[in-house]
């Protein structure tokens, strides 16, 4: 009976002091490598010392937005601490996930699921005479997008949601901020916005021209995007990049080569990204 008592008092000092001790310890090295470690020396290359530091500490600790200037960059960046911005940061602006193996002239572009906007402005430094559409249903991340774009006239900024149906969805915003999602069964307390199609999208600012970069990263609802027919502006792309989602919805990849098994794209792999580039 003694040994009883002394087994659950020992299991409930474990509980209520040591674990959470270990837990700390655990944190501290996890956030210890991941910034000194892995971030801090790879962003140095491309930010310099002092702004890596800037970037890594004031989103792990800060509390109000603060700016980062990126080499090549004509404007810094505005950065939300404690969200994913870091982790998209890193995407865009140190991986350069949209830095295409091949150069194209570039008239119109479409960034479709644009987050806070890094993409956008990485492109257009990089095709500065193309008209960019950024198209965005979260509201936190919207704002995000138009403070960040609002020194480029060539991006148009759209709160909406890309769907293949003109309709009313809502943004699933209880996880990252890069990972929102768009539903037509939402509930209350989320954020409702307009569903658009990608021929809505050309009807209003395409102006008659092909799309010469699609980019596309809409957290699974490209399985609905290539459900439905689309060869309108399927006909029209040159060049598509898109991050696929089947890890969160099975079977995008499935719809979207369904979806092109009729036009001539050759395919790659970058990253994360599924690149279809135009074979004509």
């Amino acid at each position: 009976m003694t040994t009883d008592k002394q087994s659950r008092s020992a299991l409930w000092l474990y509980l209520r002091l040591i674990k959470p001790l270990r837990s700390a310890v655990i944190f501290v090295r996890f956030f210890l490598y991941r910034t000194l470690i892995q971030r801090v020396p790879n962003y140095s290359r491309k930010l310099g010392v002092s702004q890596a530091l800037r970037l890594v500490f004031r989103s792990w600790f800060g509390r109000s937005e603060f700016q980062v200037s990126v080499p090549g960059i004509a404007h810094p960046v505005w950065v939300r601490p404690g969200t994913s911005d870091v982790d998209v940061f890193d995407q865009i602006f140190i991986s350069e996930a949209y830095n295409l193996p091949f150069t194209i002239p570039a008239g119109l572009i479409l960034d479709l699921g644009a987050n806070v906007g890094y993409a956008s402005v990485y492109l257009a430094k990089r095709y500065p005479n193309a008209r960019i559409v950024a198209v965005e249903p979260d509201p936190s991340n919207f704002r995000a997008l138009v403070r960040n774009t609002e020194p480029y006239p060539n991006v148009i900024a759209m709160e909406a949601a890309i769907w293949p149906r003109a309709e009313q969805v809502a943004v699933d915003n209880s996880g990252p901020a890069w990972a929102h999602q768009v539903t037509t069964k939402g509930t209350a307390g989320m954020p409702s916005v307009d569903g658009i199609t990608i021929d809505d999208v050309l009807a209003r600012w395409g102006g008659g021209a092909p799309i010469d970069l699609l980019k596309i990263d809409i957290e699974g609802a490209e399985k609905e995007l290539f459900s439905v027919p689309c060869d309108s502006w399927l006909a029209r792309t040159r060049i598509m990049v898109i991050e696929l989602h089947d890890h969160m919805i099975p079977g995008c990849e499935q719809a979207l080569e369904r979806a092109t098994r009729n036009f001539r794209f050759l395919k790659m792999i970058k990253g994360e990204d599924t690149i279809l580039v135009r074979n004509e």
